[in-house]
């Protein structure tokens, strides 16, 4: 593929992925389809050529033990490389510039940037309080309709509400750790705040189309901008009570101020680093 029309954008699930996204594939240069999950397919990958590998024994056992040839660790990351350019030349639909979005990447940064180093790399980040809040609220009504009760287990593995947003603010430095190690003053690679993609966001998709190479038509942009407003956005969803407030404050009243003060203290030097 030519040099930067491939891009990878993600982040910490409800931190504002589905609307980075939604705002990408507007344009009329770049394709950012909904979410895929790329670790689902780099873990079946491995597995099933480890299993390959193991039937290659055993055939080789039953016909004279000449020894069997094993597909190595390197052709399966190829392969794995292979699978993901038919992704995005799929999802494409034409345009020259076709990204992926997939939260998962936090795992996986070494590995996609060995893979795809001419690839651009969007991360975009929002406060833990309001984050924590809209992740609980939305495991809550998944288990509902859904009827499905690991949505709640994955909420009351911790003790209280107060245990939850004290995780999630824990992951929140972890993933931010994560993108400091791969992106530390890295060309191909910029963190945006939710918080400014809603309140700002003509400026910062301009910030973003330019980093991709892509158009920044002021005409194009504004059109993107009132076509993902928040309601419009609602409106026209197949399932609109997933956009439940696109709430951009950093405090919440569902949280004791105490643990906000605490969660202030835990993530200070990953909130400073996003310019927060």
């Amino acid at each position: 593929m030519p040099k930067k029309s491939t891009f990878f954008c993600f982040g910490p699930p409800k931190s504002g992925t589905t609307l980075l996204q939604q705002c990408l594939n507007l344009h009329p240069m770049v394709s950012c389809p909904s979410e895929h999950h790329l670790d689902f397919l780099f873990e079946r990958c491995s597995s099933l050529f480890q299993e390959y590998n193991r039937g290659l024994d055993v055939t080789d056992l039953r016909t004279g033990g000449q020894g069997a040839t094993h597909l190595p660790p390197a052709s399966v990351t190829n392969i794995f490389r292979s699978v993901v350019n038919e992704i995005l030349t799929v999802s494409a639909q034409h345009k020259p510039i076709s990204g992926i979005n997939d939260n998962s990447l936090f795992s996986y940064f070494p590995l996609f940037k060995q893979l795809f180093p001419q690839a651009r790399f969007i991360a975009i980040f929002r406060h833990p309080i309001p984050r924590a809040v809209s992740a609980w609220q939305h495991n809550l009504l998944l288990a509902q309709e859904e009827q499905d009760p690991t949505h709640l287990q994955l909420l009351y593995q911790e003790k209280s509400y107060d245990d939850w947003i004290l995780l999630l603010a824990d992951q929140f430095n972890l993933s931010v750790s994560h993108y400091q190690e791969a992106f530390a003053n890295d060309p191909n690679a910029i963190a945006i705040k939710f918080e400014d993609l809603v309140m700002d966001k003509y400026n910062v998709l301009n910030r973003i189309f330019r980093f991709l190479d892509a158009s920044e038509d002021q005409t194009t942009i504004q059109k993107i901008v009132d076509m993902t407003e928040f309601e419009v956005m609602r409106s026209k969803a197949r399932r609109p009570h997933f956009f439940r407030s696109a709430n951009t404050a950093a405090e919440d009243e569902s949280v004791s101020k105490e643990v906000q003060k605490e969660v202030r203290k835990r993530t200070e030097q990953s909130l400073s680093f996003l310019g927060y």
